[in-house]
Order: structure tokens, then sequence, then C-alpha cells
């Protein structure tokens, strides 16, 4: 189970200690034993985040869950491509796709015509007013321009676009370094919640943090297809177990 006030992202991750600001989260390898945890503890309802191609679960419901502004990428599998399946395979297991802003890739055409499609977009809020703001951006995520578009629609006059890998861990080195360039160019420093969990002290406390919300377009098509499910799941189960969401 995660604490968030014993635990760090070093402990348990940074997306973990975001996801347990929200609601109880476990973090388990063996996804069958976290699940058994979760029941212990009086879940009625399982969410697993990144879990389509884990086997160890019955899914109640599965989404698909699309970047609308990357798509399937080249289509191609790890290692020539992002993909850790064929996008048919893995659509034929999941109730509904959703395609988060717009779909600039076409990725609803490689869906089957049957599959329900939700659609979303991100809505960005910063900790501080952007608005024609000199700011230096640094992010360690998948997609570090996205987060730099985020802060220029706020309003940001970006000096500088700083990306680290994905899931970076960052050091007192740099530490100094951003806070030295801050200085340099008389900056505010930004980066996003995912990250900011886990920037060394003097860093956290320079630099101001970008959220992202969930807008849906559609809350009706998207209530049908979990409260169908859930009710499913329940009857499946005669109510001794909960259901599952694989996202």
């Amino acid at each position: 189970m995660v604490d968030p006030a014993r635990h760090t992202a070093a402990d348990v991750g940074d997306e973990a200690l975001l996801l347990a600001a929200i609601a109880p989260t476990i973090v388990a390898a063996d996804r069958a034993a976290g699940a058994r945890l979760a029941i212990a503890k009086g879940a009625t309802s399982i969410v697993m985040d990144d879990g389509l191609q884990n086997p160890m679960l019955a899914k109640t419901c599965a989404i698909l869950v699309i970047d609308g502004g990357y798509g399937f990428g080249n289509g191609l599998l790890l290692p020539a491509g992002p993909l850790r399946e064929p996008v048919a395979a893995a659509a034929a297991r999941c109730q509904a796709a959703l395609i988060i802003g717009e779909d600039s890739r076409n990725a609803a055409a490689l869906l089957p015509p049957a599959l329900p499609i939700l659609r979303a977009t991100l809505t960005p809020h910063c900790t501080t007013s952007l608005a024609n703001q000199r700011i230096i951006a640094f992010a360690g995520i998948g997609r570090p321009e996205k987060f730099f578009g985020s802060a220029t629609t706020l309003g940001a006059k970006l000096v500088a676009k700083i990306p680290f890998p994905d899931h970076h861990r960052y050091t007192d080195a740099d530490a100094t370094r951003l806070l030295a360039l801050a200085k340099a160019e008389t900056a505010q420093l930004l980066t996003t919640s995912k990250d900011h969990i886990k920037l060394p002290p003097a860093l956290a406390a320079a630099a101001a943090q970008l959220t992202v919300t969930l807008a849906w377009q559609n809350h009706e098509a998207r209530d049908e297809v979990l409260q169908a499910r859930h009710a499913e799941g329940m009857n499946a189960h005669d109510g001794a177990k909960p259901p599952g969401l694989a996202c």
C-alpha cells in the first residue's frame, strides 16, 4: 500500500504517489497478489493502470487509451516501434477506446468499427500564472513536447526547453544546473507534477508545477460503457469479488 506520508518516488515510483493522492493505491509486480490485497482492504472495484497485456487478472472492462497526437507511432512492435502487440489484438480484448486530444494520426481508422470510441482532452493548470512570464520548462516524460506545448497555451514565454529521459531521477547536479540557468536567464522554472515529486528540495522549492485534468467530451458514452461492464462483472461474480478495469 502506498503511503504518501512515508513513501517517496524512489520507494514506489512517481506515478504511484500521484495516484495515491486520489485513491488507495497498491504497487505490485504480482498483479494477482495486489488484487488480493485490494480485496482484503475492502475494494469494490479495482482500476489497473498499464494492465492491458497483463494476463494475471480477468478484466471486467478494458479500455485502450490512445494519445491522439501520437497514435500508434510507426505501427511496429517493440523494439522496432512502440507497440507491445498488434493493434487489432489489443482492441479485440477491449470494450472501448479512449482517444485523448485531436486524433491527428487517424488512430480511429485502425480500430474495429464496432468498438466504442470515447474522447477527451487534457486541460493544463499551473500553480502560478504563466502569462507573459519567462519560463524554463523541463520534464522527464514520454513526450515532453506535449508539456512544452501546454505551457505555451497558458501564455508562457519559453526561453529554454529541457527534455530529460522518461522517468528521469533528478540529481543534485541537475538541480545546480537548472537553478543556475534560471538565475542567468531571470526566468521561472516549470515542470510537470510527475517530475516535481522527484526533485531535490532546493529545485522543488524553486520550480512551479504544471498539472493536467482530463476533460471528457462524451460523458454519456463513457458512463454507458462503464456501467454496463460493471453490472456484467458483478453478475458474473455474484457480487463476491470486485470487477476490474484495465487501462
